[in-house]
Order: structure tokens, then C-alpha cells, then sequence
């Protein structure tokens, strides 16, 4: 069930054919409170549909978040989006290379700096 006092409910996920992650997480009063990992093991693409649609619907989720990096990705975007519409979606490519680097200094340290929290 979705958690009472959660002002937001989203889902993050990395799809695929053998295995499926999902996680689900609340958004209270500013923080981010993990609540389920739930991972699929072989499950077709009505299976994963399926499983997707009732944590929608369940939780009252406010953003899922799908890689559409492979097929099966992209088809359960697209059958989610008929049912719930673009706004609930976020698409993102898992499969993409994101360029990670630091900041340096002349000496080519790492700059590193506190952050006040």
C-alpha cells in the first residue's frame, strides 16, 4: 500500500528479458525513503505490463521512470503510456554511456569540497 503520509510515490526501473528491477520509493516532506526492490525473474511482456499497471494503480504512483534501451522496454512504454498517458512516463536509454568526470586542479588533483546538508 502506499504510504500515508507520502506527498509523492515513484518507480524506477531497468528492464529486461531474464530479469526485471524495480524499485519503488516515497517522497516525504523532502526525503526520499526507499520502500520495495521488487525484482522479475523470465517474464513475458504481458507479465511485466501486468505487474507494472496494479503498483500504478496500487501505490498512486506520481512518475515511473522505464529504461527503453531494448525492445522490451520501449513496448511497455508504449502500452503503459496508452493506458496511463505521457506525463505519468519518464524515458530514459540504460543503455546510453553518460560521461562521468571530476574537477581538477593545475596539479590535476581531484577537487573535492564539503557539502552542507
Amino acid at each position: 500500500d502506499r504510504p500515508k503520509n507520502a506527498d509523492r510515490v515513484l518507480i524506477a526501473s531497468d528492464i529486461g528479458d531474464k530479469q526485471t528491477e524495480i524499485v519503488v520509493i516515497s517522497n516525504v516532506k523532502g526525503k526520499y525513503n526507499y520502500l520495495y526492490n521488487i525484482t522479475l525473474y523470465n517474464l513475458k511482456f504481458d507479465e511485466q505490463v501486468e505487474i507494472f499497471n496494479y503498483l500504478i494503480n496500487k501505490l498512486r504512483v506520481e512518475k515511473v521512470g522505464l529504461d527503453c534501451g531494448d525492445g522490451l522496454g520501449r513496448s511497455i512504454h508504449r502500452t503503459l503510456e496508452k493506458k496511463h498517458g505521457k506525463d505519468l512516463l519518464v524515458w530514459y536509454d540504460g543503455s546510453m554511456k553518460i560521461a562521468v568526470d571530476f574537477i581538477k586542479d593545475d596539479k590535476n588533483n581531484i577537487i573535492t569540497k564539503k557539502l552542507e546538508t
